[in-house]
């Protein structure tokens, strides 16, 4: 009869709570990579029981946890990078300097959407976000 698998999630986040997006690893008890994912705050695995190492690594800072993983069961684990926050002010101006309305979207270098305004649901047209530290040296963000 074969195994039922289960599921394992990841999750990274900062100590804020905010999603990370990092490189997330999940190994298993002999150390080999099973599943990656090469810049998410999230992976959703179906793995057969067993125990694993879930590993994150942002800028530099990495971190892990282990989980034992039964058969058919669902497990979330999460993963905490103290990856520092920032804010990031964004300001819609037409070219006489008037206030404008409208949707933007916030990418990071690897084309993940990391904020979305709503121009129907906002007050003003102006908005402060957290947004994690740029490494200027790459030109990549972490978040």
């Amino acid at each position: 009869m074969p195994t039922e698998l289960g599921i394992l999630e990841a999750e990274v986040t900062n100590p804020d709570g905010n999603p990370v997006n990092a490189v997330i690893k999940i190994l298993d008890s002999d150390g080999t990579i099973v599943d990656q994912a090469p810049n998410s705050s999230y992976l959703y695995s179906h793995l057969p029981p067993g125990q694993y190492q879930v590993t994150a690594d942002a800028n530099g800072v990495s971190g892990s946890e282990t989980v034992y993983l039964y058969e058919g069961d669902q497990k979330q684990v999460g993963v905490e990078l103290a990856i520092e926050t920032g804010d990031l002010f964004v300001k819609l101006r037409t070219d006489s300097g008037g206030d404008a309305w409208g949707w933007v979207d916030i990418y990071d270098s690897n084309g993940n959407m990391l904020h979305r305004f709503d121009p129907e649901v906002s007050e003003s047209p102006d908005w402060t976000i957290p947004i994690f530290r740029w490494d200027v040296s790459s030109g990549c963000g972490s978040g």
